[in-house]
């Protein structure tokens, strides 16, 4: 599985609702990483993504009922999952995950690529990236634009 997300030198990842900076560079990344992708995310991180056609969205609930897709757009989808069901759709799908802080948190152990954007600067927030770093023995740096850079962490030779 894979991961994908933003953070600030503090590890800020959202601040009242919000992405605390503005770094178009940063948001083409995620728009060109996750093109053509299944993205799983919380219900707070999914209210904040913008309209990302080319893309199926799952939306992780506490609920126990999946919900079917809905919103079908040309070439975009959106479903309420739950957890076990995201973990079944996960070991047959490759889906990436992107957040929020919780999320990453409950699938961290099964992350084999972590995809980093570490956006320069300290920044005011009440959601912080959970630690994740030892969890993985290697990183490179595959990107690098103004206001940042993109992290790779991994495992051995992925």
């Amino acid at each position: 599985m894979k991961a994908i997300a933003a953070m600030s030198e503090n590890r800020v990842i959202g601040n009242k609702g919000t992405i605390p900076w503005k770094n178009t560079d940063a948001l083409k990344w995620f728009e060109e990483f996750t093109s053509g992708k299944t993205i799983l995310v919380g219900g707070k991180t999914y209210n904040l993504l913008p309209f990302l056609p080319k893309r199926k969205v799952l939306v992780l609930t506490n609920s126990e009922e999946d919900i079917s897709y809905w919103e079908p757009v040309e070439d975009y989808s959106v479903a309420a999952v739950s957890l076990g069901k995201a973990q079944i759709v996960a070991k047959r799908h490759e889906i990436i995950v992107a957040g929020g802080a919780q999320v990453y948190s409950l699938f961290m152990p099964q992350i084999s690529e972590f995809y980093v954007t570490h956006i320069e600067g300290v920044y005011k927030g009440d959601i912080f990236m959970p630690a994740f770093e030892p969890l993985f023995s290697q990183s490179e740096v595959i990107r690098e634009f103004k206001g940042g850079k993109v992290v790779k962490y991994f495992n051995g030779s992925v």
